[in-house]
């Protein structure tokens, strides 16, 4: 999953929009891994922690689509 994140954020850095790819590696790097770090633990107990990236990475994932699909028409991609 990591793999899609990293290409969504370099493409928008081709594409000159910096914003959306800072967004996304804040996102993946920041807020997704350390809320899920902090919550997947009172979830799920010590399985939590192991599962914690897995599950930052796929909302990354999520986000990557969200922010394509939105900027599709205006990069005519």
């Amino acid at each position: 999953f990591s793999g899609f994140s990293i290409y969504a954020s370099s493409f928008f850095t081709a594409l000159g929009n910096g914003i959306v790819s800072a967004v996304i590696s804040f996102l993946r790097t920041c807020v997704f891994q350390i809320g899920a770090i902090l919550i997947l633990p009172i979830i799920m107990g010590n399985d939590g922690i192991w599962y914690s990236i897995v599950v930052a990475e796929l909302t990354s994932v999520i986000m990557s689509f969200i922010f394509l699909g939105v900027n599709k028409r205006k990069y005519s991609y």
